[in-house]
């Protein structure tokens, strides 16, 4: 199972409602948007009025099939109420990307648009991505905010560092979108695993012949990878011990890399000293050189 269809199991049928703010990340959350889409959810976007200088409404109605709410006086049926009906309804509400600006009403409990109308209503679980500049997101007020967003329960997936809209390089991108949705499937899964730890083995290893070649096998260690992310979203703390791959870490997972058999044993004889649980889905080789092969010794034949 790739880790992909691991969040997509944890996000199907999940009602999302997605808060878009007017940040210059905002064309970001279309594909956030279609992502959540592709991975079972049903989406419906609150839009400020400021995101709508940024993207139309219809980027988001296109890829959603649902529409697009903005105004928040806009008429609905008969017995509803727009921000109590999208709280109501909400498994999750995520806020992406979140400005200062929204960061400072949500934090202060301010409802002057159906967003912040709707994160007061809502009784479900409220995750907000920043994305601003670094100078506002270092600032006294700001970090306070999300202070106290914290303290009221609030998930905050801080801003990542990078090339920033300025031109500058700094603190304040909006979180990569493999984050976020990871961060999203775990808040919307059982957190069965809490307070356990779980060791994961994954990769082939690599025997070395000399200091260029080495015996392995074809292992991609998705396998190990998808039982690590998914031991994460439901709450463990997730060791897992990898031969090299071209696969990113999983949100959440301690990684320690490894390259050969000797070296995975004794990780994870160091591991399991604290361990609850431990899934050996690494490929081990199989056999390995007698001898390594040093320059050394090259050099004398």
């Amino acid at each position: 199972m790739r880790v992909a269809e691991a969040i997509a199991l944890r996000l199907t049928d999940a009602h999302i409602v997605l808060g878009v703010t007017g940040s210059i990340a905002t064309y970001k959350a279309v594909g956030l948007a279609s992502a959540l889409v592709q991975a079972g959810a049903t989406v419906d976007v609150i839009m400020t009025e400021a995101a709508t200088r940024m993207v139309q409404p219809l980027s988001f109605q296109a890829i959603t099939h649902r529409p697009v709410h903005v105004d928040m006086f806009a008429p609905w049926a008969e017995t509803d109420i727009g921000h109590v009906t999208l709280g109501r309804q909400a498994d999750l509400l995520l806020v992406a990307p979140a400005t200062a600006n929204t960061l400072a009403k949500l934090a202060l409990g301010l409802a002057d648009n159906l967003l912040t109308t709707t994160a007061l209503a809502a009784r479900c679980p409220v995750v907000v991505a920043p994305a601003m500049e670094t100078a506002m997101w270092h600032h006294e007020a700001t970090q306070k905010h999300v202070t106290t967003l914290r303290h009221r329960g609030v998930t905050i997936i801080e801003p990542e560092a990078g090339h920033l809209a300025s031109g500058a390089q700094g603190v304040g991108r909006l979180a990569d979108e493999k984050r976020i949705l990871a961060t999203a499937a775990r808040l919307l899964t059982p957190q069965d695993l809490a307070n356990r730890h779980v060791v994961v083995t994954a990769g082939g290893t690599r025997e070395p012949i000399d200091p260029v070649r080495f015996v392995s096998n074809a292992s991609s260690g998705r396998m190990g990878y998808a039982l690590a992310e998914a031991a994460a979203q439901r709450g463990a703390r997730v060791t897992l011990i990898s031969s090299v791959t071209g696969l990113s870490t999983p949100f959440g997972v301690e990684r320690v890399p490894v390259e050969s058999a000797r070296e995975m044993h004794a990780a994870v004889l160091q591991a399991v000293q604290e361990a609850d649980v431990l899934l050996m889905a690494a490929a081990v080789a199989d056999y390995r050189p007698a001898n390594v092969a040093t320059p050394e010794a090259q050099e004398r034949r």
